[in-house]
Formats: structure tokens, sequence, C-alpha cells
């Protein structure tokens, strides 16, 4: 099957409040998949703006559009315009789901600082993604 590095338009390392973000969308995913893409993953970091800690990357793969029986939770878009409660439902609403397929990996204070941040953020979301890739 064909892999993705993503749309142009979001790549690891950009955006980050602000101005009015664009991103991947689900028309996006679509046109990926038209043009013979199996499955289209999305990818995330936490602990970029810390100045102590870990770095947390995940990658999730959401079930495919054609999945009619199958529809993303109210508040997925952005967990900043939710409540923790809500975040907390939505985390246990996708990770016991089957059909939603993902992956984590953390990356410790010792080897951002032999990395760089940026780096560690990038080798977290590499990690996540091939640890998704190896569960298939």
């Amino acid at each position: 099957p064909k892999r993705a590095r993503g749309p142009a338009a979001k790549r690891p390392g950009g955006g980050g409040g602000g101005a009015a973000k664009s991103g991947p969308t689900r028309d996006m995913e679509l046109q990926l998949m038209a043009s013979g893409y199996t499955a289209v993953g999305g990818a995330d970091e936490a602990g970029r703006g810390p100045l102590a800690g870990p770095v947390v990357a995940a990658v999730v793969v959401l079930p495919p559009p054609s999945d009619a029986s199958w529809r993303p939770p109210p508040g997925l878009n952005d967990s900043k315009a939710i409540s923790e409660e809500e975040r907390e439902a939505i985390y246990e609403s996708l990770t016991t789901d089957p059909r939603v397929k993902w992956a984590v990996s953390v990356i410790d204070h010792q080897e951002i600082d032999r990395i760089n941040i940026l780096q560690a953020a990038l080798g977290a979301m590499r990690r996540s993604a091939v640890q998704l890739l190896q569960q298939h």
C-alpha cells in the first residue's frame, strides 16, 4: 500500500495558536484514499511548550469515511476547546473502539536534551507511526 507523509498544509511543528489554522480535513483524507492510500493517519504531540518533562506523540487512524456505522465523537476537532471531562470521554471512546487504530510514544527529557525538542517531537511521531504499522 502507498504511504503518505501528509498534506503540506499540516506538518509536524507547524501551527500552535494565534490566527485561524488550516489543517487536514476529512476531504483531504478522501482525496488521498481515492488516489490509492488504504489508510490515512493523523499525528500530534504534547510537551513542546514546557521547560521540563517528556514529549508525547500519538498517531491515530480513524475508520474510513465509507464506514457508515462510525461517527467521530463530538468535540474531536480541538482538544483545547473542550473540558477535561469531554477529553477523557473522547479518549475512552477512541481507545476502546477496535476500529480506531492508534499508537503513542514518549521521549524523555534526557533524549530531548541530547537531540532538541523539535527532533524529539518528530521522533516521537515517527516512533508512533512505526508502532502502528507493526501492529498490522
